[in-house]
Protein backbone atom coordinates (compact mmCIF):
# COMPACT_ATOMS: atom_id res chain seq x y z
CA UNK A 1 0.00 0.00 0.00
CA UNK A 2 1.36 3.39 -0.95
CA UNK A 3 1.89 5.69 2.08
CA UNK A 4 -0.35 8.75 2.25
CA UNK A 5 1.54 12.01 1.93
CA UNK A 6 0.74 15.67 2.58
CA UNK A 7 -2.12 16.87 4.70
CA UNK A 8 -4.81 15.55 2.35
CA UNK A 9 -4.00 12.50 0.32
CA UNK A 10 -1.02 11.08 -1.49
CA UNK A 11 2.25 12.68 -2.50
CA UNK A 12 0.71 14.52 -5.42
CA UNK A 13 -1.82 16.20 -3.12
CA UNK A 14 1.02 17.27 -0.84
CA UNK A 15 2.99 18.47 -3.84
CA UNK A 16 0.01 20.53 -4.99
CA UNK A 17 -0.25 22.08 -1.53
CA UNK A 18 3.46 22.89 -1.43
CA UNK A 19 3.27 24.28 -4.98
CA UNK A 20 0.14 26.26 -4.16
CA UNK A 21 1.73 27.65 -1.00
CA UNK A 22 4.85 28.66 -2.96
CA UNK A 23 2.65 30.23 -5.66
CA UNK A 24 0.82 32.21 -2.99
CA UNK A 25 4.13 33.60 -1.75
CA UNK A 26 5.41 34.40 -5.24
CA UNK A 27 2.10 36.08 -6.12
CA UNK A 28 2.69 38.64 -3.41
CA UNK A 29 6.34 39.16 -4.32
CA UNK A 30 8.01 36.92 -1.72
CA UNK A 31 10.48 34.13 -2.19
CA UNK A 32 9.21 30.65 -1.18
CA UNK A 33 12.15 30.39 1.23
CA UNK A 34 11.99 32.47 4.39
CA UNK A 35 15.49 33.92 4.43
CA UNK A 36 15.43 36.21 7.47
CA UNK A 37 16.44 34.68 10.80
CA UNK A 38 13.39 33.79 12.87
CA UNK A 39 12.66 35.47 16.18
CA UNK A 40 11.79 33.39 19.21
CA UNK A 41 8.08 32.55 19.13
CA UNK A 42 5.69 33.81 21.80
CA UNK A 43 5.89 31.78 25.03
CA UNK A 44 2.39 30.29 24.59
CA UNK A 45 3.57 28.79 21.29
CA UNK A 46 7.07 27.69 22.28
CA UNK A 47 9.54 25.78 20.14
CA UNK A 48 8.53 22.15 20.63
CA UNK A 49 6.70 20.43 17.77
CA UNK A 50 4.39 17.74 19.09
CA UNK A 51 4.00 15.16 16.32
CA UNK A 52 0.47 15.15 14.87
CA UNK A 53 -0.62 17.98 17.15
CA UNK A 54 1.11 21.33 16.61
CA UNK A 55 3.46 23.73 18.36
CA UNK A 56 2.24 24.60 21.84
CA UNK A 57 -1.18 26.25 21.49
CA UNK A 58 -0.69 26.69 17.72
CA UNK A 59 -2.62 23.77 16.23
CA UNK A 60 -4.56 22.93 13.08
CA UNK A 61 -8.21 23.90 13.50
CA UNK A 62 -7.59 27.39 14.92
CA UNK A 63 -9.38 30.30 13.28
CA UNK A 64 -7.60 33.45 12.06
CA UNK A 65 -8.59 35.42 15.20
CA UNK A 66 -7.09 32.81 17.53
CA UNK A 67 -3.93 32.73 15.41
CA UNK A 68 -3.61 36.52 15.61
CA UNK A 69 -3.98 36.35 19.42
CA UNK A 70 -1.09 33.89 19.56
CA UNK A 71 1.23 35.34 16.91
CA UNK A 72 0.03 38.89 16.22
CA UNK A 73 -0.48 40.26 12.74
CA UNK A 74 1.09 38.26 9.90
CA UNK A 75 3.91 39.76 7.85
CA UNK A 76 2.00 38.87 4.71
CA UNK A 77 -1.27 37.29 3.65
CA UNK A 78 -2.11 35.93 0.24
CA UNK A 79 -5.13 34.27 -1.35
CA UNK A 80 -4.62 31.76 -4.12
CA UNK A 81 -6.45 29.12 -6.12
CA UNK A 82 -4.91 25.91 -7.43
CA UNK A 83 -4.37 25.44 -11.16
CA UNK A 84 -7.62 23.49 -11.50
CA UNK A 85 -9.54 26.29 -9.78
CA UNK A 86 -10.89 23.84 -7.20
CA UNK A 87 -9.12 24.81 -3.97
CA UNK A 88 -9.03 28.32 -2.59
CA UNK A 89 -6.56 29.01 0.20
CA UNK A 90 -5.45 31.81 2.45
CA UNK A 91 -1.80 31.80 3.47
CA UNK A 92 -0.67 33.80 6.49
CA UNK A 93 3.12 34.20 6.69
CA UNK A 94 4.86 34.92 9.97
CA UNK A 95 8.33 35.43 8.54
CA UNK A 96 9.62 36.76 11.88
CA UNK A 97 8.85 33.36 13.46
CA UNK A 98 9.73 31.14 10.47
CA UNK A 99 6.10 29.95 10.15
CA UNK A 100 3.38 29.97 7.51
CA UNK A 101 -0.22 28.92 8.04
CA UNK A 102 -2.50 27.65 5.31
CA UNK A 103 -6.29 27.97 5.57
CA UNK A 104 -8.43 26.09 3.03
CA UNK A 105 -11.37 28.35 2.29
CA UNK A 106 -13.56 25.70 0.64
CA UNK A 107 -12.92 22.89 3.15
CA UNK A 108 -15.53 21.17 5.30
CA UNK A 109 -14.32 23.42 8.13
CA UNK A 110 -13.41 26.61 6.24
CA UNK A 111 -11.34 29.39 7.72
CA UNK A 112 -9.40 27.23 10.15
CA UNK A 113 -5.72 26.35 10.00
CA UNK A 114 -5.29 23.32 7.72
CA UNK A 115 -1.48 23.30 7.66
CA UNK A 116 1.27 24.73 9.86
CA UNK A 117 4.44 25.08 7.78
CA UNK A 118 7.71 25.35 9.76
CA UNK A 119 10.74 26.75 7.94
CA UNK A 120 12.95 27.68 10.91
CA UNK A 121 15.40 25.34 12.67
CA UNK A 122 14.43 27.00 15.98
CA UNK A 123 11.49 24.58 16.27
CA UNK A 124 12.15 20.91 17.02
CA UNK A 125 10.20 17.73 17.61
CA UNK A 126 10.25 15.99 20.98
CA UNK A 127 12.92 13.77 19.37
CA UNK A 128 15.10 16.81 18.58
CA UNK A 129 14.44 16.86 14.80
CA UNK A 130 14.30 20.31 13.16
CA UNK A 131 14.58 21.99 9.78
CA UNK A 132 18.11 21.20 8.50
CA UNK A 133 18.27 17.89 10.42
CA UNK A 134 19.17 14.87 8.31
CA UNK A 135 16.69 12.27 7.13
CA UNK A 136 18.73 9.70 9.07
CA UNK A 137 18.25 11.71 12.30
CA UNK A 138 14.50 11.86 11.60
CA UNK A 139 14.28 8.08 11.13
CA UNK A 140 16.31 7.45 14.31
CA UNK A 141 14.20 9.82 16.42
CA UNK A 142 10.84 8.83 14.93
CA UNK A 143 11.04 5.24 13.60
CA UNK A 144 7.32 5.24 12.77
CA UNK A 145 8.08 7.61 9.86
CA UNK A 146 7.37 6.47 6.29
CA UNK A 147 9.04 8.12 3.27
CA UNK A 148 8.40 8.32 -0.48
CA UNK A 149 9.56 10.46 -3.40
CA UNK A 150 7.80 13.82 -3.57
CA UNK A 151 5.54 13.62 -6.62
CA UNK A 152 5.97 16.76 -8.70
CA UNK A 153 8.86 17.95 -6.52
CA UNK A 154 12.47 18.54 -7.43
CA UNK A 155 14.50 15.44 -8.33
CA UNK A 156 15.63 13.60 -5.20
CA UNK A 157 13.20 15.34 -2.84
CA UNK A 158 11.30 13.07 -0.51
CA UNK A 159 8.32 13.48 1.75
CA UNK A 160 8.38 11.60 5.05
CA UNK A 161 5.33 11.47 7.27
CA UNK A 162 3.94 10.28 10.56
CA UNK A 163 0.18 9.78 10.83
CA UNK A 164 -2.11 9.35 13.78
CA UNK A 165 -5.39 10.54 15.27
CA UNK A 166 -6.54 12.07 11.97
CA UNK A 167 -3.42 14.26 11.86
CA UNK A 168 -0.19 14.08 9.91
CA UNK A 169 3.26 15.55 10.38
CA UNK A 170 5.23 15.78 7.14
CA UNK A 171 8.96 16.36 6.66
CA UNK A 172 10.06 17.43 3.17
CA UNK A 173 13.70 16.52 2.53
CA UNK A 174 16.09 17.86 -0.07
CA UNK A 175 18.23 15.88 -2.49
CA UNK A 176 21.00 16.25 0.12
CA UNK A 177 18.76 14.37 2.63
CA UNK A 178 18.21 17.43 4.85
CA UNK A 179 14.80 18.50 6.12
CA UNK A 180 13.63 21.60 4.23
CA UNK A 181 10.27 22.08 5.90
CA UNK A 182 8.04 20.48 8.54
CA UNK A 183 4.27 20.60 8.10
CA UNK A 184 1.45 19.61 10.42
CA UNK A 185 -2.14 19.23 9.37
CA UNK A 186 -5.12 16.97 8.98
CA UNK A 187 -4.48 13.60 7.32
Amino acid sequence: MEPRQGFQGRARAHSATVTLAAAALVAVGASPALAAPAKAPPSQVGKVITINHGIGKLTPGLGPGAVRKLLGAPNRTARATDDAGKRRVLRMDYKRYGLSLLFELDATQPNVVAVIDVKSPKYHTTGGVHVKSTKAALLRAHPETSCALLSGGKPGEEVCSIQGDGMQTTFVTTKAQRIRTIEMGTA
